[in-house]
């Protein structure tokens, strides 16, 4: 799906123009969005959200565009998502949007229910970092802890990984994960992968995850063959 093929456009005074498109995938608990071509031009601006308007990402931009060309979203909660782009005036150079996939995400989608182990959520013998007392010596280590949408070519999963620093110690943005999480992914797929910050649990046994602190693409710099 693209621009030229889906969706709709709509002229607004001044020259600018909007373009709309809403998928939808039934029973969904939220969707996902994985892009074969993503390129913004300057001054442009997209937003996806649901058919509430009580889940919204965005706005994207050309500082979002990646190298590769591939990109991907965060969740949008509910079975359906509304890619809205605003065009404006005097743009020279049309948006390339092309869309390879959509995520049905049926599991292990937080919030709500995310202590609820029949929907993939954590057992009742794992505990929330923020539970007193277990997790009061682990406050700062909570931090570098993220949760992981991996792409691969048949599907999407759930991962969790850890910021970790070099000998460096500058700070240089490397991840540490588990080999079964990316052996399925090709170079290309890195570039779908999108990245959760601060992936922890507001309260103890309740609370919302954060969804929208977000990172897209990476590449592997080292794995255990």
């Amino acid at each position: 799906l693209n621009m030229q093929n889906s969706g709709t456009w709509m002229d607004l005074p001044g020259g600018a123009r909007l373009w709309r498109l809403r998928l939808e995938t039934p029973r969904a608990l939220a969707t996902t969005l994985l892009f074969d071509e993503f390129q913004l031009p300057e001054g442009s601006r997209l937003h996806i959200y649901n058919d509430e308007r009580t889940s919204m990402i965005g706005a994207f931009s050309a500082f979002n565009n990646e190298d590769g060309g591939t990109f991907a979203t965060q969740i949008v909660f509910g079975e359906a998502c509304t890619l809205e782009y605003f065009e404006p005036a005097g743009t020279s150079t049309a948006a390339v949007l092309e869309i390879s996939h959509i995520g049905h995400c049926y599991r292990n989608v937080y919030p709500p229910n995310y202590k609820d182990a029949s929907r993939g959520g954590s057992q009742s013998c794992e505990v929330d970092i923020n539970c007193n007392p277990e997790g009061n010596n682990w406050q700062d280590e909570k931090r570098g802890v993220l949760g992981m949408s991996i792409a691969t070519n048949f599907g999407s999963s759930w991962c969790t990984a850890s910021l970790v620093n070099n000998t460096s110690l500058d700070c240089k943005n490397y991840i540490l994960s588990a080999m079964h999480c990316t052996e399925s992914s090709t170079t290309n797929n890195f570039g779908e992968y999108v990245v959760y910050m601060n992936y922890a649990s507001t309260g103890c046994g309740s609370g919302n995850v954060t969804t929208n602190q977000t990172v897209t693409g990476g590449a592997v710099r080292e794995d255990s063959d």
